[in-house]
């Protein structure tokens, strides 16, 4: 157990070396195969939590081509929304300036 008011840089860094430095060959391989793990790991939830943004951003931008169509009375058939499923963010908003600008949906 670490006290807590050692538990902070430097004195953390010198209990970690102090630590580690009595491992053997395969101790030290397990130690750094730990420490790739936990980064990976880091790296997975970092690009997942960035392309939930993204979906997520995306749904919005769906939302509002929708309420749009919606109010503007043009009609989102099966085929149009399966097309907005397929679009990324920066075609939706494509859409949504151009369906505000004709009020129709482009050919």
């Amino acid at each position: 157990m670490v006290p807590e008011v050692l538990a902070e840089h430097p004195f953390i860094d010198a209990l970690d070396a102090a630590r580690t430095a009595a491992f053997t060959a395969s101790e030290w391989d397990a130690y750094i195969l730990a420490g790739i793990a936990i980064q990976n790991e880091r790296g997975a939830l970092s690009v997942a939590e960035k392309r939930g943004e993204q979906r997520g951003k995306q749904w919005g931008l769906q939302q509002a081509v929708e309420a749009l169509c919606d109010v503007s009375g043009i009609e989102l058939t099966d085929e149009r929304q399966r097309e907005l499923l397929e679009l990324d963010a920066a075609e939706l908003r494509a859409l949504l300036a151009r369906l505000r600008e004709r009020r129709s949906w482009p050919a």
